[in-house]
């Protein structure tokens, strides 16, 4: 099964945007909590984060389409058409209580 990666966006201690994996987050979080005067704390996040830097600000960003997420759209669209009321009904209450911000 294909899933969709879940990123976000933050700045290091130097200032600079990152597109991270949301699975890092925690890591991340512990890494650049720290002083940003620490050129090893600095050179720590630049190994483990240096390959999700964006290269500029947010607003420099572009995406492509995500062929893999509206294949699998598509197909649930369809499965979903299969649904009683009353299961679309339950599936629906199940989308709505899901905490999406976690990767």
């Amino acid at each position: 099964m294909n899933t969709v990666p879940i990123y976000f966006f933050d700045q290091d201690g130097d200032s600079h945007w990152h597109m991270i994996p949301s699975k890092h987050r925690d890591r991340w979080k512990l890494l650049n909590g720290g002083d940003p005067d620490d050129e090893d704390n600095n050179d720590n996040i630049n190994n483990e984060f240096g390959e999700y830097r964006t290269g500029g600000g947010i607003g420099d960003i572009e995406f492509a389409p995500a062929t893999d997420f509206f294949e699998a759209t598509d197909k649930l669209a369809t499965a979903l058409t299969f649904l009683s009321d009353a299961q679309l009904a339950e599936y629906q209450k199940i989308i709505a209580a899901k905490d999406y911000s976690k990767g």
